[in-house]
């Protein structure tokens, strides 16, 4: 038995169609899909790069201000180091405070100095021109952290070359000079900080022609200091 199969015209313009519409969901699938998501992308890193384009153009915008500001803060800092002592051993310091004691007809009864390990470091005051200026750099640095995957951290202003060595010294005398003593440290010493300052007495026997024992009371001061050195060659 033979069975014969007649495509109508209907059956062609329909075969036809499927062929077509196969033909245009391949197109979509395998070659618009794609070419929409690889466009999708490159807006995407477009607008990453037109951000960090922005970025680099702030910073080199605010480049000359912070190269200036470092220029006149390295000039504030030539000039006020020209107030400053070299870097002293311990022994010039003693040399140095225990002159000025002495001068001023007073009695230097103990002395502890502690040498500096490290160059000077400082938190700027929060008010202040330099917390500005740290406060920019560190979001400059915070920025390009977030790029790279790293964390800034802040960290203390460490001023370059400039030692402070800390003392402690009791002073015996004239509560009046030992008081004229600290106003002239304070007005005419720019190098030497008073950190601190307390008034004692001490007690004192004497024997004297007849052998009898007398007793005396001395005012004493106990000042807290820190004498500035810098090192210019480290600058």
């Amino acid at each position: 038995m033979n069975i014969t199969m007649e495509i109508t015209e209907r059956d062609k313009k329909l075969l036809l169609f499927m062929a077509f519409f196969v033909i245009v969901l391949g197109f979509g699938f395998f070659v618009i899909r794609p070419l929409s998501q690889a466009d999708a992308e490159l807006k995407i890193e477009l607008e990453n790069q037109q951000e960090l384009m922005m970025e680099t153009q702030q910073k080199l915008v605010m480049l000359p201000a912070m190269e200036s500001s470092l220029v006149k803060t390295q000039e504030e800092l030539e000039e006020a180091a020209k107030d400053f002592y070299p870097v002293m051993k311990s022994q010039e310091i003693d040399r140095l405070l225990t002159g000025i004691v002495v001068g001023k007809g007073l009695e230097s009864r103990q002395m502890t100095i502690t040498m500096p390990q490290s160059e000077l470091e400082l938190e700027p005051y929060y008010a202040s021109a330099a917390a500005a200026e740290d406060s920019m750099a560190q979001s400059a640095a915070q920025g390009a952290s977030e790029e790279d995957g790293s964390t800034a951290q802040a960290t203390e202003t460490v001023f370059t070359g400039i030692y402070a060595a800390q003392v402690q010294m009791t002073i015996r005398g004239n509560r009046v000079t030992m008081q004229q003593m600290v106003d002239e440290l304070t007005r005419n010493y720019p190098s030497i900080r008073i950190t601190s300052a307390g008034w004692g007495t001490e007690n004192n026997s004497i024997r004297n022609a007849d052998g009898e024992y007398i007793t005396s009371v001395n005012d004493t001061l106990q000042l807290g200091l820190e004498v500035y050195m810098y090192r210019k060659d480290e600058a």
